[in-house]
């Protein structure tokens, strides 16, 4: 995907908010050159300098880092990351999350959570 032009910017954050956290992570390091156990060890910390440091390196947005820290604290909560409930129940989460800074939010709309993180980047890297 990266070497067509695909690995963009708003389709890494819409692995990261949908729960595919394994994409995430290997799509986040391939675009930093780093490996993905490192990407992971940055997002888990759940710290939000980690986080930048990760989307800094990755050349995803600076507004990136807020909702990757946020992932990296939720993520030990949620059991089963690797089925369908357990994704869904980590956006609800996400989103939860999110609604201080977004009160408009609507649980389960994680197109309007995507949305607030990309504006204007539509399909640009």
């Amino acid at each position: 995907m990266d070497i067509k032009g695909r690995l963009t910017s708003t389709f890494v954050l819409r692995s990261l908010c949908t729960g595919h956290l394994g994409f995430f992570e290997v799509a986040a390091a391939r675009r930093a050159g780093i490996d993905p156990d490192n990407a992971r060890a940055l997002m888990v910390t759940g710290s939000q300098q980690s986080a930048t440091a990760l989307c800094k390196a990755a050349k995803l947005p600076n507004t990136f880092g807020e909702i990757v820290a946020m992932a990296g604290q939720i993520r030990p909560a949620i059991a089963g990351l690797d089925n369908a409930a357990g994704r869904q129940q980590f956006q609800d989460k996400l989103i939860e999350s999110c609604r201080i800074r977004y009160p408009d939010l609507v649980n389960g709309d994680v197109e309007a959570l995507i949305a607030e993180f990309t504006p204007g980047l539509g399909r640009q890297k």
